[in-house]
């Protein structure tokens, strides 16, 4: 089937036949100068835990760090708490786990300002000191009744703190209880930490 178009000298020619017409240049595509680059969303927090301790156990589904005030007694008492804990999107909702879920925290003492790597004990009288660290694990009971364990030995290793995220590895006992674990928390930008499990 034939059709017509209108060339420069305005005869109407079949389009079989060339028709040579002026064409606009080809526009070429530039980088925008100072446009921001992609950056990609911050990694959440991962971890993982081995063993119990008094029988409770955890399945790690969130590891954060929250550095500020980490007493509720004593507003000026100043740390960092790493926080693993059975519920996702714990920086939004600091300690609240659903009925059977838990939490740890390590209260680990701040190097100007901030979390430093290096290996700290836990004191057998859990008190925190500048080589010292505190570590306990709140369950949520079904009917949301909390049990609390206090760690009474072991060591936490931070191996690196880089862009406010914490790094590092633990071993805790009681008694004959072993509670093992790995951990690369992510900041949250909250100040005020998780100071005790919400079960809701």
């Amino acid at each position: 089937m034939f059709g017509f178009r209108s060339c420069a000298s305005s005869v109407l020619v079949p389009l079989l036949v060339a028709c040579v017409a002026e064409s606009d240049p080809p526009v070429a595509e530039e980088p925008i100068v100072g446009a921001p680059a992609a950056t990609e969303p911050p990694r959440a927090g991962t971890g993982s835990t081995s063993g119990d301790l008094a029988g409770a156990t955890l399945d790690v589904a969130d590891a954060v760090v929250f550095t500020g005030s980490i007493s509720e007694s004593d507003p000026t008492k100043l740390g960092a708490r790493i926080v693993l804990t059975s519920s996702a999107g714990t920086c939004s909702r600091p300690g609240v786990v659903p009925p059977g879920g838990g939490v740890f925290t390590i209260d680990v003492p701040l190097v100007d300002g901030a979390p430093a790597a290096g290996t700290y004990s836990v004191d057998r009288a859990v008190r925190p000191g500048a080589s010292n660290v505190v570590a306990r694990l709140d369950i949520a009971r079904e009917d949301c009744f909390r049990t609390t364990v206090l760690v009474s030995r072991g060591t936490l290793t931070i191996e690196d703190v880089k862009e406010g995220r914490v790094r590092g590895t633990f071993a805790f006992a009681l008694g004959r209880d072993t509670f093992t674990g790995n951990f690369d928390a992510a900041p949250c930008a909250s100040e005020k930490p998780p100071l005790a499990l919400r079960c809701l």
